[in-house]
């Protein structure tokens, strides 16, 4: 019976120890009472309004207005909401401005360039808004120095460039350059035309000197054309800066060099005196041998006197030397500038200048023999001729000499209002200078006639050789006369 009871037990326990599957689920409960209503939380902060977005200018079609010419300007902006047109301001002398709006953010500027404006940039202004760029002003002509040379010039200096005009300026008729003012700053040597207005390269080449006597500060020129009718202005063309002139007086003779690129000299009579009108002038520069400019030039008058220009160059023979002669043509104090005839500058380059009064010799048929001795001297004859005489001249040379001669004839005289001039070159059938060749077809030993309406003159005849050449080898035998 025991036995019995523990194997039920032991059943028992075996089954206990085994999990038994889920029951289905049971339903649900019943929902229970609603709780208490919560406690409300703070306000929020106010909202910000949206950023205003401010005016500006994006884009501009065009940057330049040429002097004389209207541009156009087309301007897109965002944000700006116009209406109307706005103003449109600039301080830069010389424009005129109109405008057209194509919409609240978008208009035209039309610039007009008055045909005299100078160049540069101009800021507009559009109300409260400035263009992002600036605009270019063209002007009608500028100058240009040649070979990227300084524009800015000593007294004295010579310099060349080109006048260069904007598209649309051309030149005709009646055409001359000068500078603006009485002051007459600048003596012009040589001035070509070069290219065409059709072609868009039209321009004037300038040879000239800064007058001895210039003052410091910016030179303006012009071109006066259409005979008068027409004047363009070349602003600002050059500047000029401060340099003094060494004294040299009649009779002496002056120490130079090229350190700074020339140099130059104040010549007077002694003592400082003015050099006499009608005196005859030989200036000469000796020394270290380098292609020598020589230039010498008399400012203008207080009567307006035209400034006068002279050269070691001379046309007429093709030749030139390191010497000028002359009959001077003012009382004045006259100024020589040397150069490097290959602009070249350096205190290697040294050289002495002297100034020699010459007295000419009596040309009564006497014959000279004379020797021309260095190159570019002359040797000067002078006579007195009235109306219905006739003047002779004459130069033979020997087999031994190097001399080829020509002559030169200069004039003093007194006009109809008793003016005086000195110094007037002649022209012989066109010539201004006789060589040798031409002495018998050009009548000088026949007799040329003195015209009557020259009236009472004193004739000078300056022999030189043809090649202007010199030396104690360079005689000849020389003669004139007037009856």
């Amino acid at each position: 019976m025991n036995k019995v009871f523990l194997s039920l037990l032991t059943c028992a326990a075996l089954v206990a120890c085994e999990p038994g599957v889920d029951g289905l689920d049971g339903a649900a409960g019943l929902q229970g009472p609603q709780g208490e209503q919560g406690i409300p939380g703070e306000d929020g902060q106010q909202g910000l309004d949206a950023p205003a977005r401010d005016g500006n200018i994006v884009w501009v079609s065009g940057n330049s207005v040429t002097a004389g010419q209207t541009a156009q300007l087309r301007v897109l902006a965002q944000y700006t909401e116009w209406t109307e047109a706005p103003t449109i301001t600039t301080d830069y002398e010389g424009l005129s401005i109109e405008t057209a709006l194509v919409s609240p953010v978008s208009m035209i500027i039309s610039v007009t360039a008055a045909a005299d404006v100078r160049g540069g940039e101009a800021n507009l202004q559009v109300g409260d808004l400035q263009l992002p760029k600036t605009l270019q002003v063209i002007p009608a002509a500028r100058f240009v120095m040649d070979e990227e040379a300084s524009a800015s010039l000593r007294p004295g200096q010579n310099f060349s460039g080109k006048i260069v005009f904007a598209e649309g300026f051309g030149l005709a008729e009646s055409t001359q350059v000068d500078t603006v003012g009485d002051a007459n700053p600048v003596l012009f040597r040589d001035l070509d035309l070069e290219g065409s207005s059709f072609a868009g390269d039209l321009a004037i080449t300038v040879d000239a000197t800064i007058a001895p006597n210039a003052q410091p500060g910016a030179v303006d020129m012009e071109i006066t054309t259409l005979n008068g009718r027409q004047v363009i202005p070349v602003w600002n063309a050059v500047e000029v800066i401060n340099s003094p002139a060494a004294d040299v007086a009649i009779e002496g003779t002056v120490e130079g060099n090229l350190e700074e690129g020339f140099s130059l000299f104040r010549i007077t009579g002694a003592g400082g005196a003015l050099i006499n009108a009608g005196s005859v002038l030989r200036i000469e520069v000796q020394g270290e041998d380098f292609p020598t400019t020589m230039s010498l030039a008399l400012p203008a008058g207080e009567n307006d006197e035209p400034a006068q220009l002279w050269s070691n160059f001379d046309e007429g023979l093709d030749a030139s030397s390191r010497v000028i002669e002359l009959v001077t043509p003012r009382t004045g104090v006259y100024f020589l500038s040397v150069d490097h005839g290959e602009g070249l500058a350096g205190a290697e380059f040294t050289f002495s200048a002297s100034v020699s009064q010459i007295q000419p010799q009596v040309a009564d048929g006497t014959e000279y023999d004379v020797t021309l001795e260095r190159p570019g001297h002359g040797a000067w004859i002078a006579t007195t001729i009235v109306a219905g005489q006739s003047f002779y001249w004459d130069a033979e040379v020997s087999d031994e000499s190097d001399a080829s001669p020509a002559v030169r004839f200069f004039r003093n005289y007194t006009d109809d209002d008793g003016v005086d001039h000195f110094g007037q070159g002649l022209l012989l059938y066109g010539l201004s200078v006789i060589p040798e060749s031409s002495f018998r077809w050009s009548n000088g030993a026949l007799g040329v006639a003195w015209p009557e309406a020259w009236g009472e003159s004193l004739v000078f005849m300056r022999f030189t050789d043809d090649a202007l050449l010199g030396g104690g080898a360079y005689t000849m035998t020389i003669s004139g006369r007037a009856e």
